[in-house]
């Protein structure tokens, strides 16, 4: 989004002056600091709304998550008992068997919707210098933020059997990004998805397909297994 123009900037054009680049640079400054500060605010508030939620509303939200976290755990005692579950095996091609595959299939459709962590409004600078995105869409990101359009979240990825350079593209709207998969989970920041859910695609496969858990809360769960060109919808639901 472009950053329009003071009305003394149009003044000085209409007069044949110019500004000298360091006022023009500083007026840009000020304007980006002051969409930030208004994203701050407006994260703020919505923190504030959000706390005063009804506890039963939080109540089942934990219980959702304890069930799928239950079933994870048959499906994996179960996958275990089938030839055992191999995570964060040696560097190498992944090997997944077809119990496992099934298992992850199992508990990817038992899954309540995973929660999506809303960053707090301290962090959003942060954020958005993690996010290392290109001038305009960060501007227009930060005009999002403080005009209450989105809210900024994020969610982890781990690859949970060889570290292999497994790779995916993770989508929430217009926005997109790429996340090869480690060991040590690895926190994407991204604007809250307007359809509620999180798109992911397998773009390189570093060999025996590409194997990938979120975070949700403290239960990871286990994306199916995907090969490459393979897409997941993530239903989500945004928590502080």
């Amino acid at each position: 989004m472009a950053v329009s123009d003071s009305t003394d900037d149009m003044r000085a054009a209409q007069s044949g002056q110019t500004q000298p680049a360091s006022q023009t640079s500083a007026a840009a400054e000020s304007q980006r600091q002051q969409r930030l500060r208004l994203a701050v605010a407006q994260e703020s508030r919505r923190d504030s709304e959000a706390a005063a939620l009804p506890s039963a509303h939080q109540a089942r939200f934990v219980a959702s998550r304890t069930s799928v976290a239950w079933v994870a755990a048959v499906c994996v005692a179960l996958a275990t008992a089938a030839g055992g579950l191999l995570l964060y095996g040696r560097s190498g091609a992944d090997h997944v068997s077809d119990s496992d595959k099934a298992a992850w299939a199992a508990a990817w459709a038992a899954a309540e919707p995973t929660r999506l962590h809303i960053v707090p409004p301290s962090e959003i600078p942060e954020a958005l210098a993690a996010m290392a995105l290109p001038a305009e869409q960060e501007r227009q990101l930060e005009d999002d933020l403080a005009g209450g359009v989105t809210r900024l979240v994020w969610l982890s990825f781990t690859d949970v059997v060889a570290q292999d350079g497994d790779r995916v593209r993770v989508e929430s709207g217009p926005y997109a990004t790429e996340v090869t998969a480690l060991h040590e989970s690895t926190r994407v920041y991204l604007p809250e998805p307007p359809t509620g859910v999180v798109n992911v695609t397998g773009i390189h496969d570093g060999g025996g397909g590409i194997t990938i858990a979120i975070t949700s809360g403290e239960v990871p769960v286990n994306l199916p297994f995907m090969n490459v060109g393979q897409a997941v919808g993530i239903p989500t639901v945004a928590m502080p």
